[in-house]
């Protein structure tokens, strides 16, 4: 650096350059003197927009021309900076003209005295003095190696160490602009005495080299010695004194320094995020307006006078992360708002908290458990003992074991406590680690490490209550009012938070439309606005031409459904960048959520995110609002009326479960309004063709007609999974029948204990209107027809989502940054090679391997063994797994030797670091189907697989000691070797046979059985005395081993089912991603349909 500021630059060239918006950083120092300094014409990667603002500042005297590719006098300005030697400016250079080809390649040529350069087919004069930039914001542009070496690169992108710079700069020239002021001053003096010394250092050099004969004799040379002596220590005596005021300068300035790192690390916080959704995309200049906003414009910094700093720095400190958390939260989804708050305490949380919290988020290193699956009854699951005896082998959690083991009855009802949050066992704790902690910490940070304490039991017992808790740790971190996000106001987004430059996108789930809130803001404003649908090539005009005829009005423009056009939208984008805008211009986009959305345009809009609220009473409400009227419902015959709730009712329901997909729905199926309005046409179409008439008689409804075209077209048309069709049917059918007339319909089947919710007996739209205002607040998942507990599943879902997503937008460098700083001298000195987290993956690495067995042996073919289905398929698993295996070693031994330091890096050993580290499954890896699991559970899970292929490859016939069908690499293969070997013993044909399963109770197992292990059951319990399913409080019951038999049966008869028979889909897992097979159970008296809405289902890998 100082090699730099000496040789490269002068003090007063940088303070030029930071006068014409050059950011006061060494990256941008940096590259300004590459600018100043290059031979190949630059290309500037800008995502900020920081260097085209220095560029057409500082050549402005220049007369610097602007231009793009896609600019219509691009060749003239071209044309005109080649002749008269003016810079020019191209933006939007993703990808390069061949046009300029020839001025990269400076081809230039002379014919009679005059310099010319060929563009195209033109020869133009060429001037000396032309200079060419580049500039693209696309920090992901890719450029073609023939490029890259005809052009300079200069990379703009903001580094954290840049940032934080530019921030420490703001903050001074906002809080304290005397010593800022004295800075400046004193860095230019500093200059000056450089610049000085080396003048007198040159004399001294042109003085000893000029003279002649010896040197003591010559006057004039020992003079000139004396001389440059005595100012030379002048110049030094008056920059000692300058070192003084700079020391001085220094120390109010590392007050800022903390406040500066933290403003640093919350934007790339939120740059992170874009981990989580396509859509959390933010520029910098959208912190730095935060930034601003709060430091100029509050009113509450304002009452503090500028006199007393430290209370100015403190409410900054604590105001910037609440302003920058409501300023994007609207932008966040409902789910992964919590996401960002936590990450942003873990970002102001105290080094000595540090540790607390990593335990919460960071993935559980046991392998293998030591602890009994007996621990509270058996009621915790295999990852709950991983994670608790990694807690065991922590000071602050070592007593937590044996509490369990003596207290269960306490912990019993804990795990089954509405509110564990608020009533957390006590007793276990250890004392004397709690009391030496505590010496250590303020008060504050105590009572922050006993909430961490908190949320480490709670993630470990009670996941599904885990955000409850979070809230609070979030809330004692960054402020009581931090959640406390206001609703959107779009007048408030439009007038102070968004300008003419960045365009408000509206992003809303598919079926809703958000342009409402911009259309009810024009008429309390008076705005003129121009509205366009787009979708259509006329679309893309009338759009064009709006916006340029409100770019210079000043009037709005709203685009509605711009994601069905995301190519077109880049363009718009550019087009936005480039014009010279009103101030009261304003772009509004109307979007769904679509991934092919241009980052540029996202990250220069304001978003806004609107999602439907959940609940079947909102989703009633909101229909009546806005889809059905009085007028329409209220015509005649009276019974229209019913008809239309109970369509309300019945998409309420298709929605809501939804939210509890994979057991509500087995995916997200986009059902949305444009469905309801087509239902609703058919109805009113169907009771029009009845005639005018006051009443129609319900069983003369054509019930058929209306339930086979809902069921089969119009939501059906978007199933393309039997047994979700099976659900719709069941909806449908139950809803849609004469029996709804009756008063006494109930809408669900109510659990025990609980009253059912019956249709009300009225007949005018307003009546129901009032009926559903009326409806409880509190709604149960039993009125979407699902178990009770199915919510605390899907929050459970939840805390796994957002652990997961805020392990992924760690930084690791920006994590460890003060620890590595800290230890560099300590590493220097006992020669350590890897910083903590590569430490760390390698004692990982080093229980991977120490589990996972050397090879898998070959099984022994011969000429009969060949003709065995089950022998081939066998040993089809034992070689992918065994392949697997070796690759796995090899590749966990390599990136462990780089752990150490022992091994030389590649680029692929750094990416599977950078996934091991953000604990992600490598693409290399999945060979076979797995959920998305950490990667240590991935580990064991393997090597559960490789020990039954070490156990059944040395048994004969393994089909009947049982097998782990979850546990297999292709389980749909192994049902099919099945089949097969039947049919082959049997000569029977394969369509002939039908699969036949029941618990297994002292049958005898003959060749053509075989055993099935591990299979849970969801939505039901299968009673071992009676053979039939039950209805159940727990969501998912273990099952005791199956006795799978293929039975020999006439074609027709296979699919035909019994009356008290129900097909029952087997899952591979809990994702109900992948359908296996499906088998005939015993239903008794429960209805098919009330067991398909609750999620019946059996799951072969848990």
């Amino acid at each position: 650096m100082c090699i730099r500021d000496r040789f490269l630059t002068k003090p007063s060239e940088k303070l030029i350059w930071q006068s014409h918006k050059l950011p006061a950083d060494d990256l941008c120092t940096e590259n300004a003197i590459i600018l100043s300094k290059f031979n190949r014409y630059p290309l500037i990667i800008d995502p900020s927009g920081q260097a085209l603002d220095f560029i057409l500042s500082f050549y402005k005297e220049k007369k610097i021309s602007q231009t793009s590719f896609a600019d219509d006098s691009f060749m003239k300005n071209l044309e005109t900076s080649l002749r008269f030697g003016c810079p020019l400016l191209v933006q939007d250079v993703e990808k390069i003209d061949p046009i300029l080809n020839s001025v990269l390649n400076k081809e230039t040529f002379k014919t009679g005295g005059r310099v010319l350069m060929r563009v195209g087919d033109q020869e133009i004069d060429f001037s000396p003095s032309f200079s060419l930039f580049m500039i693209t914001r696309d920090a992901n542009a890719f450029f073609t190696p023939d490029l890259c070496s005809r052009v300079t690169f200069v990379n703009f992108t903001v580094t954290p160490s840049s940032l934080q710079n530019q921030c420490l700069n703001i903050y001074l020239r906002n809080e304290r602009q005397d010593v800022e002021q004295k800075r400046v001053n004193l860095l230019k003096l500093q200059g000056e005495y450089v610049v000085k010394l080396r003048e007198l250092e040159d004399s001294l050099l042109d003085a000893l080299s000029n003279v002649q004969g010896n040197i003591l004799d010559n006057e004039q040379v020992i003079s000139t010695l004396e001389t440059l002596k005595m100012e030379s220590g002048k110049v030094q005596e008056e920059m000692a004194k300058s070192d003084k005021v700079m020391e001085e300068v220094t120390t109010v300035t590392n007050t800022y320094v903390e406040l500066s790192k933290f403003s640093s690390r919350m934007f790339f916080a939120m740059q992170s995020l874009s981990n989580v959704h396509y859509l959390y995309q933010f520029s910098l200049s959208f912190f730095m307006d935060t930034l601003f906003n709060l430091i100029t414009k509050d009113e509450n910094l304002k009452k503090i006078d500028k006199s007393e700093p430290q209370k100015r720095l403190a409410f900054i400190y604590d105001e910037l992360f609440i302003q920058t958390y409501h300023r994007i939260a609207n932008s966040l989804l409902n789910n992964d708002k919590l996401i960002f708050a936590l990450r942003l305490a873990q970002i102001k949380l105290p080094l000595s908290l540090h540790d607390h919290f990593n335990l919460i988020i960071k993935p559980c290193k046991v392998i293998e458990t030591k602890l009994s699956n007996t621990i509270i009854d058996g009621k915790l699951k295999y990852s709950q003992l991983q994670l608790l005896e990694e807690f065991s082998y922590m000071d602050r959690y070592k007593n937590l074991v044996a509490h369990l083991n003596n207290n269960t009855a306490q912990w019993l009802a804990f795990l089954d406590d509405p509110n564990p949050d608020e009533r957390i066992p006590s007793g276990w704790e250890n004392e004397e680690y709690e009391n030496s902690e505590n010496s250590k910490l303020n008060p504050f940070e105590r009572e922050v490490s006993l909430i961490c304490r908190d949320l480490a039991i709670i993630k470990l017992f009670r996941s599904d209550k885990f955000s409850v808790v979070a809230s609070n740790f979030v809330k004692k971190v960054l402020g009581n009012n931090i959640l406390d996000v206001p609703p959107v106001d779009m007048k408030v987004v439009v007038e102070k938070e968004s300008s003419s430059k960045a365009p408000i996108l509206l992003s809303s789930a598919p079926g809703n439309d958000p342009s409402f809130k911009v259309e009810q803001l024009v008429r309390e404003t008076n705005k003129k606005i121009t509205s366009v649908a787009i979708g259509s090539a006329e679309g893309y005009d009338l759009a064009d031409k709006a916006i340029i005829a409100a770019a210079k009005s000043g009037s709005w423009v709203l685009l509605k459904n711009v994601h069905l056009a995301p190519q077109w939208l880049s363009e718009v984008e550019k087009k936005i960048y480039r014009l010279q805008l009103h101030e009261n211009f304003r772009l509004f986009l109307t979007t769904e959520f679509n991934p092919k959305i241009p980052r540029t345009l996202l990250r220069q809009s304001y978003k806004c995110v609107f999602e439907p609220p959940d609940g079947i009473k909102a989703s009633l409400i909101r229909t009546f609002k806005t889809v059905l009227s009085p007028a329409r419902s209220d015509k005649a015959p009276t019974e229209r009326t019913r008809l239309h709730f109970l369509l309300a009712w019945v998409h309420a329901v298709i929605q809501e479960r939804l939210r509890y997909t994979p057991i509500g729905w087995t995916k997200v199926y986009e059902f949305n309004e444009a469905d309801q309005r087509c239902a609703l046409d058919l109805i009113d179409e169907y009771l029009d063709g009845m005639g005018q008439r006051n009443n129609v008689d319900p069983d003369k409804i054509p019930w058929d007609a209306l339930q086979c075209i809902l069921a089969q077209n119009l939501y059906g048309g978007k199933i393309d999974n039997q047994y979700d069709n099976k659900i719709l049917d069941g909806l449908i059918g139950q809803f849609f029948t004469a029996k709804s007339y009756n008063m006494d319909f109930e809408l669900f089947l109510a659990p025990e204990g609980s009253q059912p919710i019956k249709i009300p007996d009225v007949k005018k739209f307003s009546q129901f209107e009032e009926w559903i205002d009326k409806l409880p607040s509190v709604e149960s998942p039993a009125w979407s027809g699902l178990p009770n507990n199915v919510e605390r599943i899907v929050r459970e879902t939840l805390t796994n989502h957002i652990i997961k997503k805020l392990l992924e937008i760690q930084d690791v460098n920006e994590d460890e940054a003060v620890e590595i700083e800290l230890e560099e001298e300590k590493k220097k000195q006992e020669g350590e090679s890897q910083v903590k987290w590569l430490k760390e993956l390698g004692q990982r690495l080093k229980s991977y391997l120490s589990i996972l067995p050397e090879s898998l042996p070959k099984l022994a073919r011969d000429a009969n063994s060949i003709q065995n289905p089950l022998f081939r398929f066998i040993e089809r698993e034992v070689t992918v797994a065994s392949n697997l295996l070796s690759y796995l070693r090899s590749k966990l031994t390599d990136l462990k030797g780089v752990c150490d330091g022992t091994t030389q890096s590649t680029q692929e050993l750094r990416q599977l670091a950078s996934e091991l580290h953000a604990d992600q499954i490598p693409a290399t890896w999945r060979r076979y189907t797995v959920l998305n699991i950490t990667v240590t559970e991935w580990i064991a899970d393997f090597k559960k697989r490789i020990d039954q292929f070490t156990r059944i490859m040395n048994v004969s016939g393994y089909q009947k000691q049982g097998v782990w069908m979850g546990g297999l690499l292709f389980p749909e293969a192994y049902l099919t070797a099945t089949r097969q070997y039947v049919a082959q013993n049997h000569m029977w044909s394969l369509d002939e046979l039908d699969l036949k399963v029941e618990l297994l109770d002292g049958q005898t197992v003959d060749d053509d059985c075989f055993i099935v292990t591990g299979v849970q059951l969801e939505g039901a319990e299968w009673e071992k005395s009676t053979k039939l399913l039950r209805l159940n409080k727990d969501l998912s019951t273990p099952l005791p081993a199956l006795l799978c038999k293929w039975v020999h049966m006439q074609k027709s008869e296979i699919k035909k089912l019994a009356d008290d028979e129900i097909f029952a889909p087997v899952y591979l897992n809990k994702s109900r991603a992948n359908l296996i097979s499906s088998i005939k159970m015993k239903r008794g008296d429960i209805s098919r349909n009330t067991l398909y809405q609750r999620g019946l289902a059996l799951i072969t890998w848990s």
